[in-house]
């Protein structure tokens, strides 16, 4: 019967997906889309960064020697491909950005690894709603006091938020967008991130969670050249925005 209905509605772009019966032992699942990209576009710059930086990922590791093994998910920092940790230390290390934002504190795993990935000198500012020493974290006093890396209490969704900090997303060379996946905070500030006419420089967005099904329609609208390297990053997606002359969005 499902075939039989799958023949009629598919000229109307609509077909019956077989339910997911059998769903294994993985420690995190959720239900997914697979969808056509022809409408979808990537450049060299992308194709060469993420080649490089993937074959770097899978030969280095997240140095833990001095983590926090008590802090969650202290395992996955060197869990590659699945995890996206690593590849964010290799982009760093194959970009050589000399200010980085991150959207999206958390227990600082991100924070860490892009600290490991970048040059002495280079400026990690990491935004949260929530103060680091308010989760249990990979982050310490010592990593701040060094001046490489400031939090900044503000949520970017919000236009005047966005605003006050539009100056430091403009001079950043790399941004780390890890925020909430509530369907309502990434849409708001790729908007106004799309809005804001970024001068032009060398410039990569990476979008974590892009296969969420609550993301597939951000990343879908997303005109920018763009790549998906979800089966070299985050099991739940990861992607790259060439946003060198501004995001463009459909």
């Amino acid at each position: 019967m499902r075939k039989l209905l799958n023949y009629i509605t598919k000229p109307l772009g609509l077909e019956l997906i077989k339910p997911l019966r059998y769903r294994g032992n993985a420690r995190h699942q959720f239900i997914t889309y697979a969808y056509s990209q022809e409408d979808q576009t990537t450049n060299e710059f992308l194709v060469s960064i993420a080649m490089k930086s993937i074959s770097r990922a899978f030969l280095n590791e997240i140095d833990t020697s001095s983590c926090n093994r008590n802090a969650p998910d202290y395992q996955y920092f060197n869990i590659y491909p699945g995890e996206h940790y690593r590849l964010l230390k290799a982009l760093c290390e194959i970009l050589v950005p000399n200010k980085i934002v991150e959207i999206g504190t958390f227990t600082g795993m991100g924070t860490l690894a892009i600290h490991q990935g970048t040059k002495e000198g280079a400026e990690i500012i990491t935004f949260d709603v929530s103060d680091w020493k308010s989760f249990q974290t990979q982050l310490t006093e010592n990593l701040f006091s060094s001046g490489r890396v400031k939090q900044l209490l503000s949520d970017l969704s919000l236009p005047e938020s966005f605003q006050q900090h539009k100056t430091m997303l403009e001079e950043s060379e790399f941004i780390f967008c890890d925020g909430p996946k509530d369907g309502l905070f990434e849409y708001m500030f790729l908007q106004l991130l799309a809005n804001a006419q970024l001068e032009e420089r060398p410039r990569i967005l990476m979008l974590d969670d892009i296969r969420f099904p609550n993301m597939i329609d951000l990343w879908r609208s997303i005109e920018s050249p763009k790549l998906d390297i979800s089966s070299f990053g985050h099991f739940s997606g990861s992607g790259l925005v060439d946003i060198s002359r501004g995001l463009m969005l459909r």
